[in-house]
């Protein structure tokens, strides 16, 4: 039993430094410091830290350095290479030069070019299949065009309308949560949420106020499928103490797109492939570049629209919410 403790216990301080790291990019993130916030000795911790979550210190620190600077170079084509090098922590734009292409094999000008600077919300041809054949013309249309004819801008304009999208202030959402990293499977949320409904539950959390909802950290274009971080989440009117996997956090309020989507006659292991095709990649390809919005770096966040929280099911009917920044 006292060895179960002391794990619970490691999982919750790993868990803060995990989060203080994705809010604090641009600041000091040195072992001495990270050691500091998990109350371990630095000697220690980056032991602990390679074994629960799998990569040293050092190199997860420098791999979300290196995405948030990829996510912004896609996604905000105003800010220049030096000052997106500072704001994710790199000491100048040389360091995130030499850094970037070891990861992605390009420079930051070349990875920028690549996915289209007049249009940097287009996503890779990669993801897409030989049927999307039609879909990848028109995109390289755009991408090799100083100009938008205006049936390519009525075809943005019809496909972002289909996603029924809303833009709204959103609130803060205070949560109970639990992490888990990998690919977006139904039924492995399906099991961490009952695991959370259960502790929830024995502590009186629950009342007609609960509303579930799912934070997805990464964006898939650009970190690989099993390092993929996921926050399966309840909303709580009260504060709670952390207990082991289950912690606290907060969802930012601010500019959010909601899309409202249900998942008809779909199979819980093709809820992901649906999830890209039918709302995310139309969402980044139609509906943005058309919008006068930027996506914003916070974390995109599903709501699960349930009435009965005693389960959830792949029928549920679930609301996206895309974080916005005003161009």
């Amino acid at each position: 039993m006292r060895n179960k403790e002391i794990l619970k216990d490691y999982v919750k301080r790993i868990n803060k430094v995990i989060n203080h790291i994705e809010n604090h990019l641009h600041d000091d993130l040195s072992l001495k410091v990270i050691a500091n916030i998990a109350c371990f000795s630095p000697f220690h911790f980056h032991r602990i830290f390679k074994a629960f979550v799998g990569e040293t210190l050092s190199s997860y620190i420098q791999r979300l350095r290196i995405e948030r600077a990829a996510f912004i170079l896609i996604y905000d084509i105003k800010k220049s290479i030096t000052d997106i090098a500072f704001d994710c922590g790199f000491s100048s734009s040389q360091q995130l030069a030499k850094t970037f292409k070891k990861h992605y094999s390009l420079t930051p000008s070349e990875f920028r070019v690549e996915k289209n600077p007049e249009f940097p919300t287009v996503v890779p041809s990669t993801v897409y299949n030989d049927s999307d054949d039609k879909f990848q013309k028109l995109i390289n249309q755009i991408a090799f065009s100083d100009t938008i004819s205006e049936n390519i801008k009525n075809t943005f304009l019809e496909k972002s309308a289909s996603l029924n999208i809303e833009v709204k202030d959103m609130p803060q959402i205070s949560v109970i949560y639990i992490r888990y990293i990998g690919g977006f499977e139904f039924e492995t949320i399906t099991r961490i949420y009952n695991k959370l409904f259960i502790w929830a539950e024995s502590r009186g959390l629950i009342d007609n106020n609960n509303s579930i909802y799912v934070l997805s950290w990464n964006d898939p274009q650009l970190t690989s499928k099993n390092k993929l971080r996921f926050d399966i989440c309840l909303s709580i009117k009260e504060d709670v103490i952390p207990e082991g996997d289950i912690g606290t956090q907060i969802i930012a309020d601010g500019i959010y797109a909601e899309s409202t989507y249900i998942f008809e006659n779909t199979k819980s292991e093709d809820v992901e492939i649906k999830m890209s095709e039918d709302v995310e990649t139309p969402f980044v390809c139609y509906w943005l570049p058309t919008s006068g919005y930027i996506l914003a770096g916070k974390p995109v966040y599903i709501k699960i629209q349930k009435n009965d929280l005693n389960r959830i099911s792949v029928d549920d009917p679930v609301k996206f919410y895309f974080p916005l920044s005003p161009i």
